[in-house]
C-alpha cells in the first residue's frame, strides 16, 4: 500500500491506498495539555472540524477514523477501565448525553439539574455564531452559551452575533436560561 503522512502542528492526515479504488484516511488531532495550550491549536481544531465535516460521509471505497490524541489512546487501553467514581445520574430529562460528554463538569451539571434548570437544546461541541465556535452547552431558543474553557476572543464574537455568552456556575446559568417549573 502507498501512503502519505501530512502534519501540522497538533493536526496529522494519513491517507494510504490499498488500489485505486480503495483509501484509507485517518485525521488526528492531538489534544493533549501541551498541545491544547499551543498558540496554533484553536487552527489547527478548526481544520480538524473541517476535515471531519468533509470526511463524514466519504466516497464509496474510502474508509475514515476521525479522532483525537486522547481518544486514540483510550482504544489502546488492554486492561479493563475503572468505572467512575461516582456513576453518571440518570435523569431522563435530556440530561444524560450531556452529563456523558462532559464528565469533567459533573458537579456543575449536577447543580444545574437539581437547580431545575432546562437541558441544553444541542449537544456538547455544537458551533454557534459567525465564525462556527465550539460550545459546551447552548440553549437556542435563548440564545444563551456556556463555554468551560473559551477565551475572550470567543466570547466577544459570540456576544457580537448576538449570543448570551454565561459564566459556568448555575447561578449565572439558571439566571440567564431560567428554571423548569
Amino acid at each position: 500500500a502507498t501512503g502519505w503522512w501530512w502534519r501540522d502542528g497538533p493536526l496529522g492526515v494519513l491517507v494510504r491506498a490499498r488500489t485505486q479504488e480503495l483509501v484509507d484516511v485517518a485525521v488526528l488531532l492531538d489534544d493533549r495539555p501541551a498541545a491544547v495550550a499551543d498558540d496554533g491549536f484553536r487552527d489547527s481544531w478548526r481544520r480538524w472540524l473541517e476535515l471531519s465535516n468533509v470526511l463524514q460521509n466519504p466516497l464509496p471505497g474510502t474508509s475514515t477514523i476521525l479522532t483525537s490524541y486522547r481518544a486514540a489512546a483510550d482504544w489502546a487501553v488492554t486492561s479493563p477501565v475503572p468505572e467512575p467514581a461516582e456513576p453518571i445520574q440518570q435523569t431522563g430529562t435530556g440530561w444524560d448525553a450531556i452529563q456523558a460528554d462532559l464528565p469533567s463538569a459533573a458537579e456543575l451539571l449536577t447543580g444545574l439539574i437539581s437547580a431545575g434548570v432546562p437541558a441544553p437544546d444541542r449537544d456538547v461541541g455544537q458551533e454557534i455564531g459567525t465564525d462556527n465556535i465550539p460550545v459546551d452547552l447552548v440553549w437556542h431558543s435563548r440564545r444563551v452559551a456556556v463555554l468551560l474553557g473559551g477565551n475572550e476572543e470567543d466570547v466577544s464574537d459570540l456576544r457580537h452575533d448576538g449570543w448570551t455568552v454565561v459564566d459556568p456556575t448555575v447561578e449565572a446559568i439558571g439566571a440567564a436560561v431560567g428554571r423548569e417549573s
